[in-house]
């Protein structure tokens, strides 16, 4: 499994910390991480421990 993380979206929402740190806040750990510049989003494998909520511009794949 993997998350999509929207910069725009969080942007928009106010989140201004990276992408690895918010994953990391909610206690969401992953294998491995990619930026995707040119979609503005980053790619987070094999992630476990995901909390029952997320915010709206995290997207489970």
């Amino acid at each position: 499994m993997k998350l999509v993380y929207w910069e725009i979206g969080a942007w928009m929402a106010g989140e201004e910390r990276p992408p690895c740190e918010v994953i990391r806040s909610l206690g969401i750990t992953y294998s491995s991480s990619q930026a995707n510049p040119i979609a503005d989003n980053w790619f987070f494998y094999d992630v476990d421990n995901l909390p029952e909520s997320l915010p709206d511009y995290i997207e489970i794949k």
